[in-house]
């Protein structure tokens, strides 16, 4: 039984880093929505006449949907029955629009939190899954990709006050000019919908489960390329799975 596998017999030094600083600039991007509106309640309180703390909803929205969908993605299986590049892209373009549709079709307070929700769910599809992708190309300087790729979502989620700051700076200066926060949703919007492109080259690494949708890929796509470990089969038998990988794959 073959208890594990390992796609390659080690990681790319040329490509890991590239990879590891695209998903997670990725991520910092798509992290963005997370309080998109939260950085804009002043003017949406006011747009919507809101009372009391309507407006938190806008934000605990986004919480409970990101738990709803992490909680359906387990369920489901869904990033190790797709391909999480797949999945991260889908995740990030959907919550995207999601956003956009609310300033784009000025929605009502109660459809903005149900949309909000929605972009919860999908972000539950980004931040996880990219998790996922930065263990497969890291071994030993794992806890380094990791905590690499916990300040992105924490700089990617204060990303909206940084940019209402930046309006509000921007208005001072043009007394009249109200669409600051107009740009900013946008601005947020194609950013986001940017990192459904670019996470594109964040392929799977070398440290890739044998079940999961990478390694059949890799195993179909490029047979002779890979290593087994921990084959329990009979030493004879062992020596020529081994011998017949191909020159310059080794086994453990």
């Amino acid at each position: 039984m073959i208890a594990g596998t390992m796609i390659g017999s080690r990681v790319s030094t040329t490509m890991k880093w590239p990879v590891l600083l695209a998903v997670s600039f990725s991520c910092l991007l798509a992290m963005s929505l997370w309080f998109s509106a939260t950085a804009v309640v002043p003017a949406l309180t006011s747009h919507w006449n809101l009372e009391g703390g309507a407006a938190a909803w806008l934000t605990m929205s986004v919480q409970l949907g990101f738990v709803l969908g992490a909680l359906l993605s387990a369920l489901f299986n869904v990033p190790d029955l797709w391909a999480p590049r797949k999945v991260f892209a889908i995740g990030a373009f959907a919550g995207a629009l999601l956003n956009a549709m609310i300033p784009a079709f000025d929605v009502g307070f109660a459809t903005a939190v149900l949309m909000r929700l929605g972009t919860g769910m999908t972000l539950a599809m980004v931040y996880p899954v990219a998790m996922k992708i930065i263990a497969t190309w890291t071994d030993r300087d794992r806890g380094l990709a990791i905590g690499l790729l916990v300040g992105a979502l924490t700089v990617g989620s204060a990303s909206p006050h940084l940019a209402e700051l930046a309006a509000g700076a921007l208005r001072s200066l043009r007394p009249g000019n109200h669409r600051g926060r107009d740009r900013l949703v946008r601005g947020q919007v194609g950013t986001t919908r940017g990192t459904s492109t670019e996470v594109q080259v964040a392929t799977h690494g070398a440290f890739v489960g044998d079940s999961t949708p990478e390694a059949r890929e890799l195993r179909v796509s490029r047979p002779h390329v890979g290593a087994l470990r921990d084959v329990d089969v009979d030493p004879a038998l062992s020596g020529r799975l081994v011998s017949g990988i191909g020159n310059g794959c080794g086994a453990e």
